[in-house]
């Protein structure tokens, strides 16, 4: 469990400095160590997949995003695992599952601009890729011998978090990855980047890691 120890000065009259406002994690109360638990029918459908899951053909389709896709602040506190539930959509019935991952795909990339991608991209080769490698599989050489979740799940794998995996990804929300970024992983060997990154700069890598998002 973590806290925050405030220290004070009871003989001070200098007015007391507002307490930061805590992360979006944190006001949702995420456990951002667990792993992901996604509903079946996702899950199943992830499963099926024979190729990852594509902005430029969702765009292609020519449907129109439901509203709630449209809003940014929905995207960071719910995952793509939770947007695949417009496949119950009547509207949507005469797409496959792979074309309603499509579509949660460009929601998803709608949601950014080339340019943050690009920073993302820059900031991701200066301090991730030596652990999770240049495609974000885990695999990087500095992060062989890292732990990773193993200690809280020994069935996991050891070293850094795979990227690539759309099942964590799907099970993930822009507030989960925030939180990572801020925090670290506890007993993972992730460092914190909370002290390191600017608003800006933790929005980019998150908008890239959504990238590997279905």
């Amino acid at each position: 469990m973590r806290g925050v120890i405030e220290v004070t000065d009871p003989k001070s009259d200098t007015t007391r400095v507002p307490t930061a406002e805590p992360p979006l994690f944190q006001k949702l109360g995420l456990d951002i160590d667990a792993m992901p638990v996604l509903d079946p029918q996702a899950e199943q459908s992830l499963a099926q997949l024979t190729g990852l899951p594509s902005a430029e053909r969702g765009a292609a389709l020519r449907v129109e995003l439901p509203a709630e896709l449209r809003q940014h602040d929905w995207q960071r506190t719910h995952t793509p695992a939770e947007a695949f539930s417009l496949r119950n959509d009547s509207t949507y019935n005469d797409l496959l599952d792979a074309q309603i991952w499509d579509v949660v795909a460009l929601a998803w990339r709608s949601a950014t601009t080339d340019a943050i991608l690009a920073r993302g991209a820059q900031l991701f080769t200066r301090d991730c890729v030596a652990c999770h490698g240049k495609q974000g599989r885990g695999d990087g050489p500095a992060g062989r011998d890292l732990p990773g979740m193993q200690k809280m799940m020994p069935e996991a794998k050891r070293g850094p978090a795979d990227l690539t995996n759309l099942r964590r990804m799907a099970g993930l929300s822009n507030a989960h990855l925030q939180g990572k970024l801020l925090r670290g992983g506890m007993g993972t060997g992730m460092p914190e980047f909370g002290s390191l990154y600017t608003a800006d700069e933790q929005r980019a890598v998150m908008k890239l890691h959504e990238q590997s998002k279905p």
